[in-house]
């Protein structure tokens, strides 16, 4: 489902991807119905392919009920929350998702990069300076996350 809830990466028309995206949604809930994750996909193809605003926020209300150290269910609930004008609440979730990955080691560029368009939005939607200070903080997170990567690797 992720990769369908983001019709303009695959450069193809919604109108293509768009019946995907709600069948690979809908199939993520039906396999497991107690899974966070699930519902967190479903309520990005909600979001970003039906503009289903609503529906969104309720899948992703479940979503972090059921998995409230998913990642990718903070990122994509804080970000519809600073969309919505619920800037700080929604920034904590991504501080906290921020947290979970470096603790985690599960660092990519594509998550990065994710946090930090969400903090330049957030800049744009009413407080530059402490975007500014979130990204610095994140590219330094980055930082020492990329060394304890090269660290591990290099003992092993």
């Amino acid at each position: 489902a992720f990769c369908y809830a983001f019709p303009a990466r695959m450069g193809r028309p919604i109108v293509e991807i768009g019946p995907k995206a709600r069948e690979a949604g809908a199939t993520a809930v039906r396999l497991d119905d107690r899974l966070g994750a699930a519902y967190g996909m479903r309520a990005l193809v909600r979001a970003h392919v039906d503009h289903d605003v609503a529906g969104a926020l309720k899948d992703f209300e479940l979503a972090h009920t059921l998995d409230p150290t998913s990642d990718r269910v903070l990122i994509g609930y804080g970000q519809l929350l600073i969309y919505l004008g619920q800037g700080d609440r929604g920034l904590r979730m991504v501080e906290q998702a921020m947290r979970i990955v470096m603790v985690a080691a599960n660092f990519d560029a594509e998550t990065l990069t994710t946090l930090a368009l969400i903090t330049e939005d957030y800049g744009r939607n009413g407080n530059i300076e402490n975007a500014r200070k979130q990204f610095f903080e994140l590219r330094d997170a980055a930082q020492d996350v990329c060394r304890a990567i090269q660290d591990f690797v290099d003992s092993h």
